[in-house]
């Protein structure tokens, strides 16, 4: 618990450093929020046994008064609400006050690797709205991301440095926090857990995550595939 605690302070304190990078605005701060969703009635296959259905896609954007020099935006995959995303809501009136704009991304996926371009282009497609409606500097948004969400945050900026986003999205900063990024690694953690059986929670974890990389990576023996997903990869060739 201790260690969670202080991953997520550090992860706010970095995001509250960065947001006055981006901005040197002080501003009265005033919550408006505007939601853009759309069902999406898929159904998610994790394993054989288990499925769950896919969230609402689209985003939640909280605006400042005046218009927005630059945005926050979160990574998420179910519709904004300050139970899913409570930690992360504590962000909202420090980047409205330096007249930042707020983003929730819904991807609508429960479980979201972005392994697939098309995983990208949708979260592309979804920002590129929120940022081209809304009139925000598409070269000043700051991307945030807690575990899972850090990875696909972390996957989108690499999509946007190869310039290969269609919005032309070039974000300013990057802050995540506990994101697997070396999925070598990471399927070794996952295989550990479901062989110990010593967390319940971690072998439950690992009961679905294992399959979802297989499918979509292969087996960890296929190096390559691993090393081109992996945002970074502690084994991958120098």
């Amino acid at each position: 618990m201790l260690h969670a605690i202080r991953f997520y302070y550090s992860f706010r304190n970095t995001i509250v450093i960065l947001i006055g990078f981006i901005s040197f605005c002080t501003h009265v701060a005033a919550q408006k929020e505007i939601r853009s969703y759309r069902a999406d009635r898929q159904i998610q296959y994790l394993t054989k046994e288990l499925s769950v259905p896919h969230d609402s896609v689209g985003y939640s954007i909280f605006l400042p008064t005046a218009t927005p020099v630059g945005a926050v935006v979160f990574f998420g995959n179910t519709a904004y609400t300050k139970e899913n995303y409570a930690d992360e809501s504590d962000m909202i009136i420090p980047a409205l006050q330096k007249q930042l704009a707020v983003i929730f991304l819904s991807s609508g996926k429960i479980i979201d690797f972005y392994f697939h371009h098309t995983d990208l282009k949708r979260a592309d497609s979804i920002l590129n709205l929120a940022t081209t409606r809304h009139q925000i500097p598409k070269n000043r948004l700051l991307l945030c991301g807690l575990s899972l969400a850090g990875t696909r945050a972390m996957r989108y900026v690499m999509y946007c440095m190869d310039r290969r986003a269609n919005s032309k999205i070039m974000p300013r900063a990057i802050a995540i926090s506990d994101a697997p990024l070396d999925m070598i690694r990471f399927w070794g953690e996952e295989s550990f857990a479901m062989e110990v059986q010593h967390n319940q929670m971690s072998a439950g974890e690992a009961r679905f995550i294992l399959p979802l990389l297989e499918k979509n990576l292969g087996k960890p023996q296929n190096k390559q595939s691993y090393f081109s997903y992996s945002p970074f990869c502690y084994s991958a060739p120098k």
